[in-house]
């Protein structure tokens, strides 16, 4: 559940302003490249200004974020689901109990040692 705040629709035109500079936005692409990934699951994608570099790279990519108010310009697709952020072993179970394999953990460029990108192939 996000903060109440983040659903409030006046905080999403600004919210990119106040996360500063997203020169961290290139090594996300880089990866996407070296991967040859043509389908990206962008989790926590806030306003999505990932999710749109790399679907403008010609990618397949669906967006989440648990606040709404981010998602409301239509930029991402929005869901249903319940989202829930867990610990870097608890992602790596659950993949591995619904048919991935994790093929290789980073942290993410913009936040070392607090989130990670995971990089995954269905087996099943």
């Amino acid at each position: 559940m996000p903060d109440a705040i983040f659903a409030h629709p006046r905080l999403a035109p600004v919210y990119d302003a106040f996360d500063g500079d997203r020169d961290d936005l290139a090594a996300y692409l880089d990866i996407a490249c070296e991967l040859g990934a043509d389908r990206v699951l962008d989790v926590g994608c806030g306003t999505g200004c990932l999710a749109v570099l790399l679907g403008q790279s010609g990618r397949i990519v669906m967006g989440v974020d648990p606040a709404e108010a981010s998602l409301a310009d239509g930029a991402v697709i929005t869901s249903d689901s319940t989202l829930v952020f867990r610990r870097r072993d608890e992602v790596e179970s659950s993949l591995l109990a619904h048919g991935y394999r994790v093929l290789d953990v980073r942290e993410a460029p913009d936040r070392p040692g607090r989130e990670f990108v995971f990089i995954a192939e269905r087996t099943t």
